[in-house]
């Protein structure tokens, strides 16, 4: 099942039984007005693990970025882009094993640096992060 609802003037919480409706896949509430989510890890031999994309950027949420994401063992890409989330990246989005292959977090009030080994290892971040990474000392050397 594909969730669909950007672009709306949806306010207040997203409830964690919302990530747990059976056989959702696809999440996109970007550029609505929501302002916190509740994430629950998805109980064991349920579908409502099966859960690969979520899109909540351009909201005005708050508070810590929500750790358990990283427990639904199919979500691929993350999209917390331009919210108000505060304090450091957690180290479950980075840990082996995580399916996690795209996290978008620009536009936040991250204040620390991510933890160590956060782009290194056998993570699809670390794959990622190098591939920025190249990048940007190219432009850098551009300008020298």
């Amino acid at each position: 099942m594909v969730v669909e609802l950007s672009e709306n003037s949806f306010t207040g919480t997203l409830d964690s039984w919302f990530f747990l409706l059976p056989s959702l896949q696809q999440v996109n509430l970007a550029k609505n007005s929501l302002t916190s989510v509740a994430v629950e890890k998805p109980p064991a031999n349920s579908n409502a693990g099966e859960l690969v994309a979520v899109d909540l950027s351009y909201n005005k949420m708050e508070g810590f970025l929500p750790a358990n994401f990283a427990k639904y063992p199919m979500l691929r890409s993350l999209a917390l882009s331009y919210n108000r989330f505060r304090g450091p990246i957690p180290w479950q989005y980075s840990k082996k094993g995580s399916s996690l292959r795209r996290l978008y977090l620009d536009g936040n009030y991250l204040n620390r640096s991510p933890p160590a080994g956060f782009f290194s290892g056998e993570g699809r971040l670390a794959e990622a992060w190098e591939t920025i990474a190249w990048r940007v000392a190219r432009v850098l050397r551009s300008f020298a």
